[in-house]
């Protein structure tokens, strides 16, 4: 064979891999928002719900659980792949009051002007975070655990702000979503950014959180209208969304406007079920009540310990669905422990993202029940 003929051959079969690479190219660039784009999701105020923004946010969501994940999700989204940073990506301990995030950020133009897109998703419960998820705490207004994590979210982000130059208030637009741990992680920081203004103005803060657990007592909470630009998306069929208790003494909330439908009356009842055992914090944490067959009595706090490992999945997950099951003869933990023995798969399955995604795209604004 010439060399002439080996290398029309060469040529020849180059051609279709050529090809199929330019073919490749197009799709991902045509599957990346465009400045166009971005700009009718951030043109209006963000106190305007955006159902396209509210889905675009919750496939970021979906991904923090995964930091490869995530990464991509944020490149597939046009951002600068060298401002991606990522955080608390490795295991924690059952102390740990931390949670996954990540930022990045892009150039994006919008009536005439150019502003900084600032992306802040945070990871929804992973394993041992459990735990942090019911450190809800005495004589603070903010749940301890949530509240712990959103600090060192904010501290971090404050040095991304600094370390990218992103501290002139007037060119930033900033997003920010979580799923379940993430959403409540998400819900303090949005209404603590859109408090200060400091990275931003309201205008320009667009939260949307999905599965948001409550987060808060503080009066502010009810304020709806100074957080307008938060959107939590609450299932009411979805158990976890209705911890800490919102009734009573508890008293809890989210910051912004939630969008929910109508619970059933088995979630309600176990809703009713918890607030008899456990009708405020002081109850939860220090009472003890007889938790016969057990040896030791348990306070609420020590029993959802219990549930934590079941929902987490640990290494003490069998042992602990034991307990409950044993507990679901007691006078006390004996109707809670009937309820999540029976509902678990569904409390987690509620409890998705895609089931959320699902929810939000077959209903219009108009059909939640906003609160």
């Amino acid at each position: 064979m010439t060399k002439t003929l080996r290398s029309k051959i060469l040529k020849t079969a180059l051609i279709p891999l050529i090809l199929l690479s330019l073919l490749m190219n197009t799709i991902a660039a045509a599957a990346r928002p465009t400045d166009s784009e971005d700009s009718s999701y951030f043109s209006a105020k963000s106190s305007l719900y955006n159902q396209d923004l509210a889905l675009m946010l919750a496939t970021l969501s979906e991904a923090a659980y995964n930091q490869a994940d995530i990464k991509e999700a944020l490149k597939n989204q046009g951002f600068d792949p060298e401002s991606i940073e990522t955080h608390n990506y490795s295991s924690s301990e059952k102390t740990d009051n931390k949670v996954g995030f990540a930022f990045a950020h892009k150039r994006i133009s919008e009536a005439g002007s150019a502003y900084n897109l600032i992306s802040i998703t945070v990871r929804g419960t992973v394993a041992n975070e459990w735990y942090s998820n019911f450190n809800i705490g005495l004589d603070t207004n903010d749940h301890a655990g949530f509240k712990a994590a959103e600090n060192e979210l904010l501290a971090a982000f404050n040095k991304y702000a600094n370390d990218y130059d992103l501290t002139r208030r007037a060119e930033n637009k900033i997003i920010i979503t979580g799923h379940s741990r993430g959403a409540a992680v998400a819900n303090l920081l949005a209404a603590d950014l859109t408090k200060t203004r400091q990275h931003a103005s309201k205008n320009n803060i667009y939260a949307y959180t999905f599965a948001t657990p409550n987060t808060s007592k503080s009066a502010e909470v009810k304020n709806t209208q100074a957080y307008t630009n938060i959107f939590n998306f609450v299932n009411a069929e979805d158990f976890i969304t209705h911890l800490p208790l919102s009734a009573d003494d508890w008293n809890y909330g989210r910051y912004g406007i939630t969008l929910t439908n109508n619970s059933s009356k088995t979630v309600q009842d176990a809703i009713d079920m918890l607030l008899e055992l456990a009708p405020n914090t002081e109850v939860f944490y220090h009472t003890k009540y007889p938790s016969k067959p057990l040896s030791t009595d348990l306070t609420p706090q020590k029993y959802f310990e219990y549930v934590c490992d079941v929902l987490s999945r640990s290494s003490s997950a069998v042992p602990s669905a034991l307990v409950l099951s044993v507990l679901a003869t007691n006078t006390y933990y004996g109707g809670i422990s009937k309820f999540l023995l029976k509902e678990i798969e569904n409390i987690r399955s509620t409890h998705t993202m895609p089931a959320y995604r699902a929810w939000i795209t077959s209903t219009p604004y108009e059909d939640f029940i906003k609160q």
